[in-house]
């Protein structure tokens, strides 16, 4: 039986070998490149401000129009977003920061960054708030693509454990309150009679005198 060699090879992943060639000839590959996809790491926080959960996923990059600009798009993240607000069936989470860790280091700076002595690698972080609409994604060495990295910081929301019902000054449903009404109702029904009786009791009481004198 034969094998055919060049569909094995098509089903192997050999990438980690180009890499291992490109990283071994560095220096004719010491150049910037676009990012294809970068990693994301989803921390949720819960409510004494410790880190519940961490979730990893990859994002595409995406160029920019016609130009020269790679970033990811604003319904990426937004999908992203709706994706892990409710990381548990219980739990719902806001999402409060994203922070981008991008080295984008010019190739002939290298060397001068690894030998100094103040080297700061919080040069490369950036901040953005819950509200941007696309992330930037610089081009960087290759070499660096595996350590570039997005994290999206979820803030878990408060909720009030306590459900209370305001009743409204403004209306009022008299079926609240069933026996208060029926009293109300009775009192009123006595009132009714008591001043029918009067009347009627005045009434016989005026006929009565009126009859005694024209007899």
């Amino acid at each position: 039986m034969e094998t055919n060699l060049d569909d094995d090879e098509s089903k192997l992943d050999i990438s980690w070998i180009n890499e291992q060639s490109r990283i071994q000839n560095i220096h004719q590959n010491y150049f910037k490149e676009p990012i294809d996809n970068i990693t994301v790491y989803s921390l949720f926080i819960n409510k004494n401000l410790y880190i519940d959960n961490i979730k990893c996923d990859k994002l595409p990059v995406e160029k920019k129009g016609d130009t020269q600009s790679y970033h990811i798009s604003s319904t990426t993240i937004l999908k992203m977003i709706q994706t892990h607000k409710t990381n548990k069936l219980t739990t719902h989470y806001k999402l409060k920061e994203i922070l981008t860790y991008i080295i984008d280091t010019n190739p002939e700076d290298i060397q001068e960054y690894v030998l100094s002595n103040d080297t700061d690698s919080n040069c490369f972080l950036q901040t953005y708030n819950n509200m941007v609409d696309e992330i930037q994604i610089p081009e960087s060495i290759f070499i660096f693509h595996n350590i570039n990295s997005i994290y999206f910081l979820f803030q878990e929301k408060e909720t009030d454990n306590h459900n209370h019902t305001y009743k409204s000054i403004l209306k009022t449903d008299n079926r609240e309150n069933p026996i208060r009404d029926n009293n109300t109702t009775k009192k009123v029904r006595i009132q009714d009679k008591i001043k029918l009786s009067q009347r009627y009791k005045s009434a016989k009481s005026k006929y009565t005198r009126k009859h005694k004198k024209q007899v």
